[in-house]
């Protein structure tokens, strides 16, 4: 089943909103520039801080810590990191261990509304938005607020989908307050670098089946809090299902506010490490000249060459993947600014949508070149070759486009000449 609403806006509506939304285009457009400025710089500091740290780090021993390499970039590889915490989770039995990182999973059973929407534009100018209303049941770790849900009169697809307004258990992270690898100790930023969780298998022995008595009372058939839906009656039993626990009557039929815990951690392992070497731990180095530091973490074995590697392909994706924001911010931004002329185009929606289509690739030529100008004067400031080489590019990249209309219009066929005299 769906919902269904439509809205027609007139064509002076549109006409208004359009040409109030050049403003905040041409917000969007100046944005791109220094977005792309700023990006260009910050990858090739980073860059550079990178290559300046392989070449001055030496890889040490870690079965004992010379006090000669204080201060120093250092490298350390394969060695097990190890801690002497046992974490747990104090509302679930089964989760102690001598985990580097604990984390508890926490998703509710809810509904979930789907807009869909679609425009049409009509003669005349107005345009007709048709918006679709579909709901369905979803294991999600935020809370759902289905108080926003669209709830008109007509709506009766809406009506009785209520969710808990929060949940009994949220997911939470546990981490040991001290690792060591060796006869280092890891500092926090190394240790926030550790994420290759695994699943957690809960021992079936323990629970709180097993010992209600010592469990908390949010495991002893206390109801989640809040109000329950109105179509479910929440269960109050939490028991041991599968790899983890169920707050709920039935794992397999699932009810609206029923929980699934389940749990991941990091277990101990090798890992290298590339950092400054402070007394018996690490801390952030910043190459002689340079504003950007290097702290690096990897799970096994890798050389600083290698760790040097992984962490300039990670700093080239980021580089393009802001090159990209700042190309859209200009895109949309002049997409929105040239509105206007389609939609007063728009009293013939063909005519309309030729208007669009053609500011749609005079704002996609635009914003690239802009981009590619933008980044080689950003590259003038910090690798002076490659900056002129990309501007060269940009101008070409202009001309082309510029003999391509030409081209376009000298092959246009003239009209015929009428009768004469």
């Amino acid at each position: 089943m769906a919902y269904t609403t439509e809205e027609t806006t007139g064509w002076f509506s549109r006409l208004g909103s359009s040409v109030k939304g050049v403003l905040v285009g041409f917000i969007l457009f100046i944005a791109g520039f220094p977005v792309l400025f700023w990006n260009e710089g910050n990858y090739v500091r980073t860059q550079q801080s990178l290559e300046k740290t392989g070449q001055a780090a030496i890889t040490v021993p870690a079965d004992k810590v010379d006090p000669a390499n204080d201060k120093k970039p250092v490298h350390i590889q394969g060695v097990q990191a190890v801690t002497d915490e046992r974490l747990s989770d104090p509302d679930f039995a089964g989760t102690s261990g001598s985990f580097i990182k604990l984390h508890r999973k926490a998703l509710m059973y809810q509904w979930r509304e789907n807009i869909r929407t679609e425009t049409k534009k009509e003669v005349g100018g107005s345009e007709k938005k048709i918006t679709t209303y579909t709901y369905e049941k979803v294991w999600s770790d935020d809370v759902i607020d289905s108080g926003k849900f669209n709830h008109d009169a007509g709506n009766t697809d809406s009506a009785g989908k209520v969710n808990p307004p929060s949940k009994k258990f949220d997911s939470k992270m546990f981490a040991a307050s001290k690792v060591t690898a060796g006869a280092f100790t890891l500092s926090p930023g190394l240790l926030g670098q550790f994420s290759n969780f695994q699943p957690l298998a809960i021992r079936p022995a323990s629970g709180p089946a097993s010992s209600p008595a010592a469990a908390p009372a949010t495991m002893r058939g206390a109801a989640p809090a809040g109000p329950p839906p109105a179509d479910h009656a929440i269960g109050t039993m939490l028991k041991q299902a599968g790899e983890g626990y169920y707050f709920g009557n039935d794992p397999n039929n699932p009810q609206i506010g029923d929980l699934k815990i389940s749990f991941e951690v990091v277990k101990p392992q090798p890992i290298s490490v590339l950092a400054r070497q402070v007394g018996q731990t690490f801390e952030p180095y910043t190459p002689e000249g340079e504003t950007k530091s290097v702290e690096l973490l990897s799970p096994g074995t890798h050389s600083k060459e290698g760790m040097i590697e992984q962490a300039q392909a990670a700093n080239r994706m980021w580089t393009w993947i802001l090159r990209l924001v700042g190309f859209l911010l200009m895109f949309i931004g002049l997409g929105m600014a040239f509105k206007p002329l389609s939609v007063v185009g728009d009293v013939i929606p063909f005519i309309g949508n030729l208007i669009g289509a053609g500011t749609g690739i005079i704002a996609f030529v635009i914003a690239l070149v802009c981009s590619v100008i933008t980044i080689g004067i950003a590259w003038l400031f910090y690798r002076p070759l490659w900056g002129i080489l990309m501007l060269v590019a940009a101008v070409g990249l202009f001309v082309a486009f510029k003999m391509l209309r030409k081209g376009k219009k000298a092959q246009t066929p003239a009209a015929p000449a009428g009768p004469t005299g």
